[in-house]
């Protein structure tokens, strides 16, 4: 089950005996007969949902159905249009940080060699270069930030010595 902000459950997901799985819109606290989304065995580890929006209008998707790459996707709840948010050619993006107020996606994670961010805004980017440099050749992630996003818990990989774990 996935539910907003307001813990309401908004959709549900259904295993499939092919290995897929389809997820169903949940109307009124009851799951819908016809599925919203559709993913096939093949796009089953790479696609799902993260997570609406506070206003839920908007749920977001890690997607790679029909792309060689997961793709950070936005999905209109109550059209179900899909939109592409952030993509690479690479690798698939692993996570995103988003703005607590809004849920608009801040920046994005890729894991390309090593998990790289990008910053999608720019009053993001200035914190993720900082962070970058303070791994010093290494990886980091952003495991939780605070609602007034003041302080963050990072993780620390700097490949060469145990991982740590630091307040940002």
């Amino acid at each position: 089950f996935l539910a907003d902000d307001d813990l309401t459950l908004r959709a549900a997901q259904k295993p499939r005996g092919d290995g897929g799985d389809d997820y169903f819109r949940i109307t009124d606290g009851k799951v819908e007969d016809k599925p919203m989304a559709t993913v096939g065995l093949e796009d089953s580890l790479s696609t799902s949902p993260l997570g609406f929006t506070p206003d839920g209008k908007t749920l977001y998707w890690t997607d790679s159905r029909g792309r060689d790459t997961a793709a950070l996707m936005a999905q209109d709840f109550s059209t179900g249009e899909m939109r592409v948010v952030a993509q690479d050619a690479r690798a698939d993006i692993n996570a995103a940080l988003y703005d607590k107020t809004s849920g608009k996606p801040l920046a994005y994670a890729v894991n390309y060699l090593k998990n790289e961010y990008v910053a999608l805004d720019p009053t993001m980017q200035a914190d993720l270069d900082r962070l970058k440099a303070f791994a010093k050749g290494g990886q980091f992630g952003v495991q939780s930030r605070t609602d007034a996003d003041d302080r963050w818990i990072v993780s620390l990989d700097p490949v060469t010595a145990p991982t740590s774990v630091w307040l940002y």
